[in-house]
C-alpha cells in the first residue's frame, strides 16, 4: 500500500542532477589515499617547489615556531633506525616538525612514542626544538598515544590557510596545486561527519519497502512490454529467413545469408541509459528515443562501407531517431506498433538494395 505521505515526499525530490564536484584525486581514483595526500602536503610545505612561503609560514605559526626558512628540508616517509617511517618531517634551522598524517586510520603500536624517542636521539643534544603534529580529518576521533603530539584537524588547517591568494605565489601557476588541495580538504576532511546522507537517500531509507514494491511492479510491466515488442519484431522478421539478436540497449536484424556483421539495428541513446535507465528492457517512459540504422561491421565494413554510405544518403528515414511515448497502456501499444511499422517499411525498401549490393560484390 503506497501512502499519501510517500507520494508527497516523492514530489519534493529535486530531479535536476547536481553536477559532480571532482577534484584531482577523483580523476586518478586515489581518494582517501594517505600517501598521496602526504605527498601533496609536503609539496606545499616546500617553498622552492610550490613557490610560496605562506603555507609553511602559517603552519609554523600554528605550531608556535618562529619562521626561519634559511635552512629548510622537507622529508617524506622519513625512515628511522627501527624502520618506522614518519609521514612528513620539516627541518628548519632551529626547529623540526614531525607530522603524523591520519586520514581514515588511527595510531598503530604506539608509533608516536617511537617517533619521539628516535628523533630525540637523532638530534643528539643539538639546539633544535622539536614539535609534533597529529594531523587528521575533523571527523576522525582517534588520538595520539604520545601526548606531546598536538592534534590539528584539517578544518583548522583550512582555517589558517584560507587567506592565501594567487599573488602569494611567485609562480602563479603553482597556485592551482594549493587551490585544488584546499578544495579537496574542504569537501572531504574539514567536515564534522565522515558520511552525510542527502535528502533523497533519507527518503529511500524511510520508504524502502514502498520503493521495492513499486520497482517490482515496474519491472514486471517492462518485461511484458519487451515480450510484446519481440513478438511484433518476429512478425516483421519471420524466423525462416531472419535472425533477431536482442540485447538490452540494441536489437539486430539480419538475414542468415548476410552474416551477423551485416544488419539492421535499432538502439537506445546512451544519455537515456545513464540518466533515465531507458533500455529495451525498461521502455516505459514518456519520451523514449530509438535510432534506426544499417550497419556493416568488421570485414563487412571494408566490403560494403561505401555502398552503405550511398544507401544512407538516399534513404534518410533509415538513419534517423524517432521519439516514442510509453507512459501508459494505450501509448505503449501505439508506440510498439509504430516501431514495427517503421521496421517493416525499412525492411521492404532497403533489403533489395542490400542484396543487390551483395550480388554486385
Amino acid at each position: 500500500m503506497i501512502s499519501s505521505n510517500f507520494i508527497e515526499s516523492l514530489k519534493k525530490i529535486n530531479l535536476k542532477d547536481k553536477a559532480p564536484d571532482y577534484n584531482f584525486l577523483d580523476v586518478i581514483r586515489k581518494n582517501d589515499n594517505e600517501n598521496i595526500i602526504s605527498e601533496w602536503l609536503a609539496f606545499l610545505f616546500d617553498i622552492n617547489k610550490c613557490s610560496s612561503p605562506q603555507p609553511l609560514k602559517l603552519f609554523c605559526e600554528f605550531c608556535g615556531i618562529e619562521f626561519d626558512d634559511s635552512q629548510l628540508e622537507i622529508g617524506r616517509e622519513y625512515t628511522l633506525d627501527n624502520r618506522r617511517r614518519i609521514d612528513i618531517i620539516i627541518k628548519l634551522k632551529n626547529a623540526w616538525i614531525v607530522i603524523e598524517n591520519k586520514i581514515n586510520s588511527m595510531e598503530c603500536n604506539e608509533q608516536t612514542v617511537d617517533y619521539e624517542d628516535k628523533i630525540v636521539s637523532e638530534i643528539n643534544g643539538q639546539n633544535i626544538s622539536l614539535h609534533y603534529i597529529y594531523l587528521k580529518p575533523t571527523f576522525n576521533k582517534s588520538n595520539p598515544t604520545n601526548k606531546k603530539f598536538k592534534i590539528m584537524t584539517y578544518g583548522e588547517l583550512v582555517e589558517i590557510w584560507k587567506g592565501i591568494k594567487p599573488e602569494n605565489f611567485t609562480r602563479t601557476e603553482c597556485y592551482v596545486y594549493f587551490s585544488e588541495f584546499m578544495k579537496l580538504i574542504n569537501a572531504k576532511y574539514s567536515m564534522s561527519k565522515e558520511l552525510q546522507f542527502d535528502e533523497n537517500t533519507k527518503l529511500y531509507i524511510e520508504f524502502r519497502e514502498q520503493f521495492y514494491s513499486a520497482e517490482k511492479s515496474f519491472d514486471s510491466t517492462c518485461q511484458a512490454v519487451r515480450d510484446k515488442l519481440i513478438n511484433l519484431l518476429n512478425s516483421v522478421f519471420p524466423d525462416e529467413e531472419w535472425t533477431i539478436y536482442a540485447r538490452a540497449t540494441y536489437i539486430l536484424f539480419y538475414k542468415r545469408s548476410w552474416g551477423f556483421d551485416l544488419h539492421f539495428e535499432i538502439g537506445t541513446w546512451d544519455w537515456q541509459r545513464d540518466y533515465k535507465n531507458i533500455t529495451f528492457n525498461r521502455l516505459i517512459a514518456k519520451n523514449v528515443q530509438i535510432t534506426y540504422c544499417l550497419h556493416a561491421e568488421r570485414k563487412q565494413a571494408e566490403i560494403y562501407g561505401v555502398k552503405f554510405k550511398e544507401i544512407e544518403n538516399k534513404n534518410s528515414h533509415l538513419f534517423s531517431t524517432e521519439h516514442y511515448n510509453f507512459s501508459n497502456e494505450e501509448n505503449c501499444i501505439s508506440s510498439l506498433n509504430a516501431i514495427a511499422e517503421r521496421l517493416l517499411e525499412i525492411k521492404n525498401s532497403i533489403t533489395p538494395i542490400v542484396e543487390n549490393a551483395i550480388k554486385a560484390t
